[in-house]
């Protein structure tokens, strides 16, 4: 986030802080699901749960698959401008897919 901020490019910038919005939301939820399970044993819900590997590249699979079903709107709807942004995106989330 730093180098992309550093950089200027703002097409990262947007999609890393997506992406950091999307890891947050998966943890809170799992730590609601932790809480749920305990039956509230003296228990808080734990917000900062840790996402392993796989649970990160799902997240990521998902915000690409959200992306291309867009972009096939985007096109179908003659927003190309969008559909452009689109496709920047789903490079750039391509890229941390490939490590």
């Amino acid at each position: 986030l730093r180098e992309a901020l550093r950089t200027q490019d703002q097409t990262r910038v947007n999609v890393i802080r997506m992406l950091l919005a999307a890891f947050e939301q998966t943890q809170e939820m799992m730590g609601k699901q932790a809480f749920e399970l305990s039956n509230g044993a003296d228990i808080l819900p734990d917000r900062h749960q840790m996402l392993d590997e796989q649970a990160v590249q799902a997240i990521i699979l998902n915000e690409v698959q959200r992306r291309r079903e867009s972009l096939d709107l985007l096109f179908t709807g003659g927003q190309h401008g969008h559909a452009e942004m689109e496709k920047a995106e789903i490079a750039i989330l391509e890229r941390y897919l490939a490590g």
